[in-house]
């Protein structure tokens, strides 16, 4: 019997208003460095806003990450404590967290 995995994708929708006349007066380059760079800026915004409700369950003196930024700093001198799973304010589904303990200052300094 096969399994059904259901999985939520948030999408976003944006508009450049007024689209077709900016793209005829900036010229095609320009007008997909006009769109390029509202990506770049969407993405870093919804960011920022996940990090924002994440650290929003981190006790006193903690500090919380997603297990995006967990996998993306393994092999680094931090460790990372599981919290489990929480569910971030505005933020859909369970998602499992990670208390970050740096590195000790005699680890951290360059040999």
């Amino acid at each position: 019997m096969e399994t059904l995995t259901i999985v939520a994708i948030p999408v976003l929708f944006t508009d450049i208003v007024p689209t077709t006349l900016l793209a005829a007066e900036l010229g095609e380059t320009r007008w997909h460095d006009v769109l390029n760079r509202h990506d770049q800026v969407t993405r870093e915004l919804i960011s920022l806003h996940v990090g924002a409700r994440v650290m929003g369950l981190a006790g006193a003196g903690e500090v919380l990450v997603s297990r995006t930024v967990q996998t993306t700093r393994l092999g680094t001198r931090y460790q990372f404590t599981e919290r489990g799973l929480r569910e971030p304010r505005s933020v859909p589904g369970q998602w499992p967290l990670f208390a970050v303990t740096p590195p000790r200052a005699a680890e951290s300094t360059p040999e």
